[in-house]
């Protein structure tokens, strides 16, 4: 009697690992042809930044020899917009690190050193300034126009009212470290990825800017390529540049939800693709839309329990 009912709670445990290993095993399902890898108008390399459009769409950044190119692709990743930037210019005084894309189609650039670029709808420079600051990183936009830059010297985050009219102001100095790219939730959280020497955590800040919790990141090594994007609701993604892969957190509950391998696919179209090591990774808070950087390209895709 004794022996059947260990043998059961046995069965019982090895069905819950197994259950939560298939939770935490992700496959990635394409959702439209990928852009191809390359320097042109209407292919994406060495990404710099990607972002999500209201209209579902995506802007793409990437650091090119000689430049920049920035490119706003339509839902199904046709191109709308092209626009190269040189290395110096009247607008570029530096290199371009950041970018965010605003509620209303605009777009915003930031330089290392402290210049910000707003773009309209067809890439031109509409206005700039300069902010006052060591160095700035990357970007993104809330949905009230409000665009927030990293301060990574500063170990803070900045926050600019829209169209950069106003005094800005900054959190997170008493609770960063390293900080290194950052995220919004579609409920309004911030999601900051903090190198605190050896590993990483992920600094949730509420609407409010106070921080929420933080949570510890043992499932991806520390690199200089590792990216975080919105994965919709309350989830963040992680480009795994090490073991080549992408990892899902619960920013609400603070807990790993899965990893999805550089080498699986989920249908005819990329039976196994490798993502671009270092890879890239972005995504949309509402729709759950990943935008991954693989050989040879950008995908659309999303995650789903295998």
């Amino acid at each position: 009697m004794l022996l059947g009912a260990v043998g059961l709670c046995l069965a019982v445990q090895l069905l819950l690992v197994v259950r939560l290993k298939v939770r935490q095993h992700l496959v990635v399902v394409p959702l439209a042809q990928a852009l191809p890898q390359g320097d042109a108008p209407g292919q994406v390399s060495s990404p710099v930044s990607v972002q999500a459009c209201p209209d579902g769409g995506v802007t793409t950044l990437s650091d090119l020899p000689g430049g920049w190119i920035l490119q706003r692709f339509r839902p199904n990743l046709s191109l709308d917009v092209a626009q190269r930037f040189p290395r110096r210019s009247k607008d570029i005084l530096g290199d371009l690190v950041g970018m965010a894309v605003l509620p209303d189609g605009e777009t915003a650039l930031d330089q290392r050193e402290g210049r910000i670029l707003l773009l309209d709808r067809g890439f031109a420079v509409a206005r700039s300034f300069q902010f006052n600051t060591t160095s700035l990183g990357a970007m993104t936009a809330g949905p009230d126009g409000t665009f927030y830059a990293l301060e990574p010297l500063d170990h803070r985050v900045v926050a600019f009212p829209r169209e950069g009219l106003g005094s800005p102001w900054v959190f997170g100095a008493d609770d960063l470290q390293n900080p290194r790219a950052l995220a919004l939730t579609a409920s309004g959280d911030f999601v900051v990825l903090d190198d605190t020497g050896g590993r990483y955590k992920l600094r949730v800040f509420g609407p409010k800017l106070a921080l929420l919790r933080s949570i510890s990141v043992r499932e991806v090594p520390t690199s200089p390529y590792v990216t975080i994007a919105p994965a919709g609701g309350d989830l963040v993604a992680l480009n795994d540049s090490a073991w080549v892969g992408i990892v899902l957190y619960d920013a609400a509950r603070g807990t790993f939800r899965g990893r999805a391998w550089g080498d699986s696919g989920a249908d005819s179209v990329y039976p196994a693709f490798a993502f671009m090591n270092p890879g890239f990774v972005g995504g949309d808070a509402r729709t759950g839309d990943m935008y991954v950087h693989f050989s040879p390209g950008l995908l659309k895709c999303r995650l789903r329990n295998d």
